[in-house]
């Protein structure tokens, strides 16, 4: 910690607000979009989502990788289909989709799903009539009455072993599960059912923090809480904010994150497969971490198809996304 701030902790001896670093914001979802890529429709796919200025965009692909058909060979599922990377600009997202489909009748007719959120960072210029700051070496870390931060509803460590959902009393929807282990055999991973799954292991003890910012906020029965000129309600320490770890680019290889501790956004943006014959088994890849470093590992099955002698080309995708400290939610 730094040597100036404010710090407050739960009974738990986990972190609720630390405000000695200006990576505290806002992670808010702003949509899931649906991409449906057929024979005509192109490769790149545009979407106006309403994000705020100056945010910056983290996608959650569901399921980014898919085994289409095209025409060439039909009905044999023949063709690896990818969300290969978007940018934003303003308010449109553009997500990029390769190979072009070919023929008449080829395609994903089911898809591609991407959970879509914004990071705003807090402002390093105090702003509301109430609140708290305190000044460092870049600026002001501030909260205060005019502005909306996405909190943390959910911080345990927890075991799994066949599966684990968030419990269902936990406020907010839409929320983003973040998550940290320290076994460099595991692989996690979560697909649209928003069950969380690992493979490389019997059981994994993991910390899992969750997000929201569209619930009420209640007062916990100690710390700090800050209420606007309309007496809402706009900042609690029972639930502690978001706070931005770095931001990377994730792939099939080991990439250094930066971070100690790196709590990864669970996601589904890859597939690789293995080959009997004409038949192939698909893997979904979820997350892995060792140390610091973080990568895509071939997790739990999808299924199996029967390609008719066709060679599945998987690609090596590199995306965009963010990580958190598992430091700043947990006690280590």
């Amino acid at each position: 910690m730094s040597d100036f701030g404010l710090a407050i902790y739960g009974d738990d001896g986990n972190t609720r607000l630390r405000i000695d670093k200006n990576t505290a914001g806002l992670l808010n979802y702003i949509g899931t979009v649906k991409i449906k890529h057929n024979s005509g429709t192109g490769t790149s796919y545009s979407f106006n989502l309403g994000f705020t200025a100056g945010s910056t965009a983290l996608c959650v692909p569901r399921d980014g990788v898919q085994v289409g058909t095209s025409s060439s060979s039909s009905p044999y599922n023949d063709q690896v289909y990818a969300i290969t990377g978007w940018s934003k600009s303003g308010n449109t997202i553009t997500f990029n989709v390769s190979p072009a489909v070919p023929g008449i009748q080829g395609g994903l007719p089911n898809g591609f799903t991407v959970d879509v959120y914004e990071y705003n960072q807090v402002p390093e210029a105090p702003s509301g009539r109430w609140g708290l700051a305190v000044q460092g070496m870049r600026g002001y870390t501030e909260i205060n009455d005019t502005m909306k931060l996405g909190y943390c509803v959910y911080a345990q460590k927890v075991t799994i072993s066949n599966g684990w959902s968030l419990p269902s009393n936990i406020p907010g929807s839409n929320k983003r599960i973040f998550c940290y282990w320290n076994n460099p055999a595991a692989i996690v991973e979560m697909g649209t059912d928003n069950i969380v799954r690992i493979t490389g292991a019997t059981s994994l003890e993991i910390y899992i923090c969750a997000f929201a910012s569209d619930f009420a906020l209640q007062l916990d029965t100690w710390g700090l809480a800050i209420w606007n000129d309309n007496k809402r309600l706009v900042f609690s320490s029972k639930y502690a904010p978001f706070n931005l770890g770095a931001s990377v680019s994730i792939s099939n290889d080991y990439k250094d994150s930066g971070v100690a501790r790196p709590m990864v956004p669970l996601e589904r943006s890859a597939k690789t497969g293995t080959r009997s014959g004409s038949v192939w088994t698909l893997y979904y890849m979820g997350m892995q971490i060792s140390g610091r470093q973080i990568r895509r590992g071939r997790g739990s099955i999808e299924g199996t198809i029967n390609t008719g002698g066709v060679t599945l080309q998987f690609p090596n995708i590199s995306t965009p996304s963010i990580v958190i400290d598992a430091s700043d939610y947990f006690k280590f």
